[in-house]
């Protein structure tokens, strides 16, 4: 478990990045590549599945990209999430992930109504606001659907900053940080069920 604690750095700095900005920086990946050097030293066995997982993950991350179905924090963490010593990684971050998720809709949900996840804003709200991702712009009658993943949206929505344009945002929610909350609970209860 020494070798995980790096990977957990990088997991509690992306886990508070993406709930307060919906933006992770790309140096919070880096304490978790000192994951290796120690699993070499401390749990050398480990090392093959964990490589494997991580191809397998950082495969699954890039299509999902790709595919504009997450941005490129949701999918540089998939990998991540595979660096732990623990025998049923990343399975366990996974349900942790979920839980988290679901607890963290549900609070939007009851405090917002559903009305909450969307909502028609300026061009500049829109851009000011990384908490909601555009997916519409409506310009008079003329309505242009945003490219996908959230980055490219934003890119294209730049485009219409000097325009009167109104623009359909959604909740955006903090994948990233979901996963990385999921991958801190799997630690946390590895101290408890070590086998797992």
């Amino acid at each position: 478990m020494i070798a995980d604690l790096p990977v957990c750095v990088s997991m509690a700095i992306i886990a508070y990045q993406d709930f307060k900005n919906r933006l992770v920086d790309d140096w919070a990946f880096l304490p978790s590549l000192i994951f290796f050097p120690l699993a070499l030293l401390t749990y050398p066995h480990v090392l093959t599945p964990v490589i494997v997982k991580a191809l397998i993950m950082g495969l699954l991350g890039l299509l999902v990209y790709k595919l504009g179905l997450a941005a490129q924090a949701d999918a540089i963490i998939l990998p991540l999430l595979t660096f732990s010593t623990g025998a049923l990684s990343p399975l366990p971050s996974f349900v942790g992930a979920g839980i988290v998720g679901l607890m963290h809709v549900s609070y939007v949900f009851l405090k917002r109504g559903s009305k909450g996840f969307s909502k028609i804003v300026s061009v500049e709200d829109a851009l000011k606001d990384d908490k909601w991702i555009p997916r519409k712009v409506i310009l008079g009658d003329v309505e242009e659907e945003l490219p996908m993943p959230p980055e490219k949206a934003w890119d294209k929505l730049r485009e219409y900053k000097d325009e009167k344009a109104k623009v359909l945002v959604s909740f955006g929610t903090p994948l990233a940080g979901y996963f990385a909350l999921g991958y801190l609970g799997y630690f946390l209860l590895r101290f408890f069920v070590p086998s797992i």
